[in-house]
């Protein structure tokens, strides 16, 4: 059908105005050797964006010096307003314009687990901590035609000494 392709520069508003909400529940279990925690956040702007995340976590303290925490999170994002993939046609160029994929819908999901071991006293104590966690993350971008998922996999070893 002949349709022109041009290069167009994003536009987008000078100013945003954000809100967001969060939702905590903690709770101890087991005479206190296992704690559970959920979050719920709702965030909006002024460009239209709309987000959820939920996460949850369960920590089990397995000995006076060890700790083992498990973890799972979900977010969810709509596009702003005047996001699009492509804008095709002289006429369709909007006065804002974005196809930037932070401003565009998204999901993502991860899975994790971490230690942590007291290197001296107990997991609660001011001494040295030693941390080792990994994750697997889901990143998906369901309105992009370049990449539309992604899975990475973190691990981190730390050790944390106050002075």
């Amino acid at each position: 059908t002949g349709e022109r392709c041009c290069s167009v520069p994003e536009r987008v508003p000078d100013l945003r105005a954000a809100l967001a909400a969060l939702l905590r529940v903690r709770r101890a279990l087991a005479q206190d050797r296992l704690f559970l925690h959920a979050d719920y956040r709702l965030a909006t702007d002024s460009w239209g964006l709309t987000s959820h995340t939920v996460s949850a976590r369960a920590l089990l303290t397995l000995s006076p010096r060890a700790v083992l925490g498990a973890s799972a999170r979900g977010y969810l994002q709509g596009a702003a307003d005047f996001h699009r993939t492509r804008y095709v046609g002289a006429d369709a160029v909007p006065a804002y314009r974005t196809r930037d994929r932070n401003l565009g819908p998204e999901r993502s999901a991860s899975l994790g687990l971490a230690c942590e071991l007291a290197l001296g006293g107990s997991p609660t104590s001011d001494g040295p901590h030693l941390t080792a966690a990994a994750t697997w993350l889901a990143l998906f971008w369901p309105g992009d035609p370049l990449q539309q998922r992604r899975d990475a996999v973190l691990a981190t070893v730390s050790l944390e000494v106050p002075f």
